[in-house]
């Protein structure tokens, strides 16, 4: 009978999961979104975008960069004082990111939206500044 009953909550506590996923039919989103922070290194003389931390020690966030996704219309945001953009509604697959500081484009890079996922970039471009 115990066994019976844990079975029972497993099957329960799994069929909570999958639908707490998005699976199990309904729709899912059929979007992504992109985040991260822009900031300027001295030590390498470039620009950087990075989803995982604000400004490492040593480098300046860059606000005011304009971040846009070219291929999808709407999706260009001013960074914040701490150099965060954040763009949503962003098709799947391969999308150019670019980032622009002054009007000029100092980063370019090819990053990859996934349906129900934020994607945290990462790029350096050399050279700017």
């Amino acid at each position: 009978m115990a066994r019976i009953a844990l079975g029972l909550v497993a099957a329960a506590l799994l069929a909570l999961l999958v639908v707490g996923c998005g699976g199990g039919g309904g729709g899912g989103a059929t979007t992504g979104a992109f985040q991260g922070y822009v900031y300027y290194s001295p030590a390498t003389a470039g620009y950087d975008i990075s989803g995982i931390t604000p400004a490492p020690a040593g480098s300046t966030p860059v606000a005011g960069a304009v971040v846009a996704v070219p291929g999808v219309p709407g999706a260009t945001i001013t960074t914040t004082d701490t150099g965060f953009y954040q763009i949503s509604d962003i098709p799947p697959g391969g999308q150019t990111l670019d980032v622009s500081v002054s009007g000029n484009v100092v980063l370019s890079a090819i990053v990859v939206s996934t349906a129900g996922m934020t994607t945290m970039g990462h790029g350096h471009w050399q050279g700017g500044g």
